[in-house]
């Protein structure tokens, strides 16, 4: 069976290949299985769990960081399921990380490190900057598709 524009080959054997054959390739290819998805999350969230313990005071543990970052945590990993577009995904990240911070310092029986509030609000500044970036490069094509319709005219 010969597909036109497809990744299978194009030699005996994958011409003979069956349709359902075919149709498990692709399969394979595009859908995020839940379960590799929650193994994955759940691998992130323990690891940033003992990162976060690490380099908080020993008041705060690892038990208390785990509850304040799971809900940014799950809610990353259902965008990453529903395939949210890349600038929404990164927006969505940005912001459950800074409210997991803010939560950690709500919970924290002493007070935290300076260091901390840099890097609870680097990731919304990197996604700021990303978005600039993003709008004034997709403003440069408009001009330029202006100008091209402006001297065909």
């Amino acid at each position: 069976m010969q597909f036109s524009g497809c990744w299978c080959r194009t030699d005996k054997r994958a011409r003979d290949t069956t349709v359902a054959d075919w149709w498990s390739r692709l399969y394979t290819l595009y859908v995020r299985h839940p379960i590799d998805i929650a193994i994955m999350f759940s691998a992130l969230w323990l690891l940033g769990s003992m990162v976060i313990d690490y380099l908080t005071p020993k008041e705060l543990t690892v038990y208390m960081i785990a509850a304040a970052i799971a809900p940014a945590v799950i809610g990353t990993a259902l965008s990453y399921y529903l395939r949210f577009p890349t600038i929404d995904f990164v927006l969505i990240l940005a912001t459950l990380w800074l409210v997991a911070a803010l939560t950690i310092v709500w919970i924290s029986p002493v007070s935290l490190p300076g260091y901390l509030i840099g890097a609870a609000v680097a990731p919304a500044l990197i996604v700021g900057a990303i978005l600039i970036w993003h709008r004034y490069r997709s403003s440069d094509q408009h001009v330029v598709k202006l100008k091209r319709k402006r001297t065909r005219d």
